[in-house]
């Protein structure tokens, strides 16, 4: 698992697509404009332990000065330890919105407390794609070229028993992650508000019916 944690997140398409304009990687990687380089980030929690994974469009960006994110620089050492346990920093705990709908989407599938500590351990997030760009820049060209490189290997090094995509982009690759064998749902991104938690709610319990196990 570490093993390809840090292929992804020392992808060699990022200096090859930031030389090559014609790479399909190369607007999103020359979308950002901040010195140093953000990493791509190729998931936040246990992947392997975690009960459900969570599958959105890409991650957004924010300063350095904000969060202080992997650069080409950290060792791998620290780059593993800050996805595996990003859960655990303040910022990204309290500070992030997109955390905290998928705490309370969670605590809906695995029947626990919001506010439960071990919650947290249960959940792991990744991408389709995985370079960092604001507003899904560069996304749609390149998000096929990137699923094709990792999806399929992130799916097989998940061990739990359901995925929720979350939004449109993500729902492009339903097919795909379903060949995993888990429980797949489909919703629309927590930012939208297309759908209130009321019916977000109903859709999770309707959907836990059909798994051998909701725990």
């Amino acid at each position: 698992m570490n093993n390809l944690l840090l292929s992804i997140a020392r992808c060699g398409d990022v200096s090859n697509a930031m030389r090559d304009n014609k790479h399909p990687c190369h607007e999103i990687v020359s979308s950002q404009n901040d010195s140093p380089f953000q990493i791509p980030e190729p998931w936040n929690g246990n992947l392997q332990n975690a009960k459900i994974l969570f599958i959105s469009s890409n991650p957004s960006i924010s300063s350095l000065e904000i969060e202080e994110y992997p650069t080409e620089s950290w060792a791998d050492e620290e780059i593993q330890e800050f996805f595996l346990y990003r859960f655990s920093i303040p910022y990204y705990r309290d500070k992030v919105r997109f955390w905290t709908f998928v705490k309370k989407y969670s605590s809906w599938v695995l029947d626990m407390d919001v506010n439960d500590k071990a919650l947290a351990s249960n959940i792991c997030i990744t991408e389709v794609v995985h370079c960092k760009s604001r507003s899904e820049r560069g996304v749609p060209e390149c998000c096929d070229y990137c699923a094709d490189k990792w999806l399929n290997r992130i799916l097989s090094e998940f061990n739990g028993h359901f995925i929720i995509l979350l939004g449109t982009k993500a729902k492009r690759y339903e097919a795909q992650v379903r060949e995993s064998g888990k429980l797949v749902l489909w919703m629309p991104h927590p930012v939208s508000g297309k759908w209130t938690d009321e019916k977000r709610k109903s859709v999770i319990n309707d959907w836990k019916k059909t798994a051998p196990t909701s725990k």
